[in-house]
């Protein structure tokens, strides 16, 4: 739908979009209609019902605040004077808030005064879309994100396969369908904000976007779902392995945190809200658990359904699969570093504070570990054998035993802010900020370094059942490596 704010009306009536505080307001209904949407009124409350699929937008006349599926949140953060109002009998809305907060994509052309509305249908795949266990279904390889995979790399020596220019930084880990197919998020700050799904030669089959940012890495179920957070938007989206949109799910503030998926199929997701977010697999709402600063980490799953996240607020907590605090264990900074899980239940979490946290499963501290820097965005691998392997802002990958003590450590170009992973022949490969991918043998020396104009930031590599190593860079490329 395009509305022409200079001069076309917008219903039967004949009204026209009204600017108040900078912002447009709009009789809503023909445009929610439009979309097979529906808008109720409740004379008594002065309130307006917003319908759009599986989402419910509440407004209430002359209130700053409204709710969505429930959740309250305001309708313009930052102006608190917009407000729904009643003008010439006709209620008026604002059109960004309303259409944003449902899902409806709005681009406003400044020339031609033309602002366009698009509304995706969500879809329900055929069961032929069912595609099987992941390859790479996520950053750390598996739930419990130890970054190790049963994938043998000894006959990679870090030569170029192919690379893939997206439109702008691939900024996100990639991740790899049970088909070989890989999945990026492109770095929205010119203004393309895509997921690529690409075949294994580096062509690409299709993208998915909207000019807003791709706010986590993906995370791909059993059955071929993809999701990821939009941020912009405020959304949680699944995707049909053909690309096309199966639901949003809509909070009130950035989904940076990238998704984890449970064996029962529950999405769990953190958001700048100060939210974490358990999600149905029809994109319902399970529950909400509350901590007090952004969820940027990803969450981590343990084999008894105990999910681990950590926050800005420096605390990591464990909760229970009914959403109910189990323990939390605060540290001196923040935490940004999406925790792992040992075989032997140990949980560990890094944090700004420049040190790595052993936990046990009950929250007592086990030991901790101090760099030389800050330890952000970094997921800490763990090796068959117990070693764990984390990178620091101090430029150095760290191999710690598991009772705390150094192993080695191996001195990269730049800081380290990527989780390292481990193949099965034990080379573990981390990529510094600014530099190269390190492929480093399990005693700590180099195997082979790859460089490209700078490896991204948050990029973790992810491993093909070939060999392959992917990796993203600022360039704007997807680097594929070796492999068979």
């Amino acid at each position: 739908m395009s509305i022409d704010g200079s001069s076309q009306p917008i219903d039967a009536e004949g009204t026209k979009p009204v600017i108040v505080e900078s912002r447009t307001l709009v009789p809503i209904r023909a445009i929610i209609e439009a979309f097979a949407g529906s808008v109720t009124w409740d004379a008594a409350e002065r309130k307006v019902t917003v319908t759009l699929g599986k989402n419910a937008l509440n407004l209430w006349i002359g209130k700053a605040t409204a709710t969505l599926n429930g959740t309250p949140l305001p309708v313009d953060a930052a102006n608190p004077r917009v407000m729904p109002v009643i003008m010439g009998g006709r209620t008026m809305l604002p059109l960004r808030f309303v259409s944003e907060s449902l899902g409806i994509d709005v681009q406003y052309e400044a020339t031609t005064k033309m602002i366009t509305l698009t509304y995706t249908v969500e879809t329900t795949p055929p069961p032929s879309q069912n595609k099987g266990p992941a390859i790479w279904p996520g950053p750390g390889y598996d739930t419990s994100r130890t970054g190790q995979c049963p994938y043998d790399t000894s006959a990679n020596d870090g030569t170029l396969k192919w690379k893939f220019k997206t439109l702008a930084p691939a900024l996100n880990s990639p991740v790899i369908a049970s088909d070989g197919t890989v999945y990026v998020g492109s770095d929205p700050g010119f203004g393309h904000g895509l997921l690529y799904a690409l075949n294994p030669d580096g062509t690409l089959q299709w993208n998915f976007g909207q000019s807003y940012q791709v706010g986590s890495a993906p995370a791909i179920a059993p059955d071929g779902t993809i999701y990821l957070g939009w941020s912009g938007v405020h959304n949680l989206c699944a995707l049909n392995p053909d690309g096309t949109l199966r639901w949003k799910f809509v909070v009130p503030d950035w989904v940076d945190s990238p998704p984890a998926i449970a064996p029962d199929g529950t999405i769990y997701a953190g958001s700048d809200d100060d939210n974490l977010y358990a999600v149905n697999p029809d994109g319902t709402r399970k529950w909400k658990f509350a901590t007090r600063n952004d969820v940027e980490a990803s969450p981590t799953i343990a084999s008894d359904g105990t999910v681990y996240v950590g926050s800005r607020d420096g605390c990591l907590y464990a909760v229970n699969p009914d959403g109910t605090l189990k323990w939390k264990y605060q540290t001196r900074a923040l935490i940004t570093a999406t925790p792992s899980i040992a075989s032997d239940g140990t949980i560990y979490a890094g944090s700004t504070d420049k040190n790595l946290y052993a936990l046990d499963p009950d929250g007592a501290l086990r030991w901790k570990f101090e760099t030389g820097d800050a330890i952000q965005w970094v997921i800490p691998a763990i090796a068959s054998d117990g070693t764990v392997y984390v990178g620091s802002y101090d430029h150095y990958l760290y191999a710690i035993n598991p009772d705390g003590t150094l192993r080695w450590k191996f001195e990269a170009g730049g800081p380290i802010d990527t989780g390292a992973v481990i193949s099965s022949d034990g080379t573990i490969y981390v990529g510094a900020h600014g530099h190269y991918l390190y492929a480093i043998n399990p005693d700590g020396t180099l195997r082979w370094k790859f460089g490209t104009d700078s490896i991204t930031r948050l990029s973790s590599p992810a491993i093909s059942s070939d060999g392959t190593i992917y990796v993203g860079a600022n360039d704007g490329y997807l680097y594929a490596l070796g492999g068979k």
